[in-house]
């Protein structure tokens, strides 16, 4: 996959491994066929969600009996 905002070949190297890894494939190089590793997510999970709450601050199911000194 070419990437029109390459100007260097090692820029446009590193498109095709991204766009590889992004598909499971493979590219071709001068040295022969290099297997595309995985990118990082662009999403996590952390991203969406918050972290938990500190156990004393969890209400549980009945929370409303909790007292408050």
């Amino acid at each position: 996959m070419a990437d029109p905002r390459a100007l260097s070949q090692q820029a446009e190297d590193e498109h095709a491994l991204y766009c590889a890894g992004r598909l499971g494939g493979h590219i071709l190089t001068a040295t022969g066929w290099l297997a595309a590793p995985h990118p990082e997510a662009e999403i996590r999970l952390e991203d969406l969600m918050p972290a938990p709450r500190q156990k004393s601050q969890r209400a549980g199911l009945f929370g409303f009996l909790k007292r408050h000194a």
